[in-house]
């Protein structure tokens, strides 16, 4: 099967019961609480609207994907 024959991940992507409970592990493992999560927005602050506007974004063209 090559990389682009698949579809959808969740539908084409062979996997084992074992893999989905490897990342189910992982996933819970790295799940944060709230209280994690409201230290974590209180260390990032708030930015006024005119301070999120002016920063940098992507500039030049438009990435465009070829036809197939």
């Amino acid at each position: 099967m090559k990389a682009s024959d698949l579809t959808t991940l969740e539908a084409d992507l062979p996997t084992t019961p074992s893999d989905v409970e490897a990342l189910r592990r992982a996933r819970n493992a790295s799940r944060m609480s709230r209280s994690e999560i409201v230290a974590t927005l209180e260390q990032l602050g708030t930015l006024a609207p005119s301070e999120l506007r002016s920063r940098p974004g992507p500039r030049g063209e438009p990435f465009l994907l070829p036809p197939e």
